[in-house]
């Protein structure tokens, strides 16, 4: 029984600090995340953060854990339309929108360079990561449209997801939140696909 107790006040404790961290970073970003500002916002000493989390790092993983199983579950909910080309352009606007709604969380997520946080988002090499595969599935299945040729689903998957991720990065970068430029990047994208070789 006591061990019940002990559990549940650990996992308390942990959401509370990611609940302050969360608030931290949606406030002021990942560049003012700091141990001691999570201890004064939930009323703890610094030392007691350290009983749960090694580091501000292991804190940082853990959020980005939480964000990208989110962005999963958007991309996984996308109801299908029986229109392969439509399924893939929506994926990628519901990934796009994410991405936009979640600046901070994007940037640290995707252009981190921490082990643990690269195999969640590895994109050019390893084993292709869930949403990698969602893509290939979908591309593998248009393939079979005799509008499109695609003779290597996966290097075709990494051309249109590094592809979005560069748009994206570039939008953040200028402050540009313009949903048009992303439907017509998305489709010149899907249009580039009708008939290639590759």
């Amino acid at each position: 029984m006591k061990k019940n107790v002990k559990d549940s006040k650990k996992l308390l404790v942990k959401t509370a600090i990611l609940d302050a961290a969360k608030d931290i970073v949606r406030l002021d970003g990942f560049k003012s995340l700091s141990i001691r500002k999570i201890a004064d916002q939930i009323d703890y000493s610094v030392g007691s953060i350290y009983q749960y989390y090694k580091n501000k790092d292991d804190i940082v993983k853990e959020l980005i854990k939480v964000k990208y199983k989110e962005m999963l579950d958007i991309l996984k909910n996308q109801k299908p339309t029986n229109h392969l080309v439509n399924d893939i352009k929506n994926k990628f606007i519901a990934y796009s929108t994410f991405a936009l709604n979640n600046k901070d969380y994007y940037k640290e997520m995707m252009l981190s360079k921490d082990p643990n946080v690269l195999s969640m988002t590895r994109i050019l090499d390893g084993d292709p990561t869930p949403g990698m595969l969602m893509l290939v599935n979908y591309l593998e299945r248009l393939n079979k449209d005799s509008d499109f040729s695609i003779n290597n689903p996966l290097d075709t998957a990494k051309f249109l997801w590094s592809s979005v991720f560069g748009l994206m990065i570039k939008m953040m970068i200028e402050d540009v939140d313009d949903m048009n430029l992303v439907e017509n990047h998305i489709d010149l994208l899907m249009n580039t696909l009708k008939g290639t070789k590759q």
